[in-house]
């Protein structure tokens, strides 16, 4: 499973817009002959803050991976398919991946 919550709320009396994302995604299974791989996720926040001047021009605030997601994968790998049936491992590995928040500002011009 994968879902989004997440909220937008424009105020047009102040010309501006904010909002929050959260994403929380399930486990990842894969196996072929001779390797299984378990991927798992971190859930993950985003919020922005917008101002618009006039039409046309907009400033964008942007926090990403608030929550300091991370991935994690296992790895089980066999010589034969004998051997992963009877869970004889060849090879065992572990991998993470971790990330800390991205703070962007952006500025945008329609023509």
């Amino acid at each position: 499973y994968v879902y989004n919550v997440g909220f937008i709320q424009d105020v047009p009396s102040f010309g501006a817009a904010f909002g929050a994302t959260y994403r929380k995604q399930a486990s990842a299974y894969d196996r072929i002959v001779s390797e299984e791989v378990t991927t798992t996720y971190g859930a993950d926040l985003e919020i922005f803050v917008e101002k618009r001047f006039g039409k046309s021009f907009t400033i964008r605030a942007v926090g990403s991976n608030l929550l300091d997601s991370a991935k994690a994968e296992v790895f089980n790998k066999f010589n034969t398919i004998g051997e992963q049936n009877s869970r004889t491992f060849d090879e065992f590995e572990l991998e993470s991946e971790t990330a800390g928040p991205v703070f962007q500002v952006m500025a945008r011009l329609a023509f």
